[in-house]
């Protein structure tokens, strides 16, 4: 997990096991800065390779992984409300203080904090392929197609989602 420099003293202050990311996800806060990290279950190593994200520590904290949705559940918020392409609602349960969802193209999730201010997060929309002639494969977000070719890049370029591996 990368820790920014500004985090003193950091404490593990959340810890939960995930089947479906094929680890741990883990926060950390320094009571200023929490950082979020969760495993990348596309990867040979989803402990080791891992998505982060920080944020100030009286914000809300989510990060994607590929279609995978991850957001900490503040003590005291209320229910994170996901809204499904066809606009039903549904509260989704945050009590364990974390939510893991996969987001659909279309859909949406809201994450409250305990002063009830929501954030809302969206499902990819259209997926563009692309192929190289390695047999590299990958799945781009229509709306933030690469800027450069990633066929040229020696390693999978973190906007695009590796369809190469199982």
């Amino acid at each position: 997990m990368k820790v920014p420099p500004a985090l003193h003293e950091p404490r593990l202050v959340g810890a939960w096991a995930v089947e479906e990311l094929k680890g741990e996800v883990l926060l950390v806060d320094d009571g200023t800065l929490r950082c979020l990290s969760a495993p990348d279950p596309l990867t040979d190593h989803p402990q080791i390779e891992r998505g982060s994200t920080c944020a100030p520590s009286d914000r809300w904290i989510s990060l994607g992984i590929g279609e995978t949705w991850v957001g900490v559940v503040d003590p005291g918020a209320r229910a994170p409300v996901l809204r499904q392409p066809d606009g039903r609602r549904t509260d989704v349960d945050g009590s364990s203080g974390l939510v893991v969802v996969q987001l659909a193209p279309g859909s949406r999730i809201t994450l409250y904090d305990a002063r009830d201010k929501g954030r809302g997060d969206s499902g990819h929309g259209e997926m563009i392929p692309w192929s190289c002639g390695d047999g590299r494969r990958f799945d781009f977000d229509a709306r933030r197609l690469p800027h450069t070719d990633p066929c040229l890049e020696p390693e999978p370029t973190p906007r695009g989602r590796d369809r190469t591996r199982g």
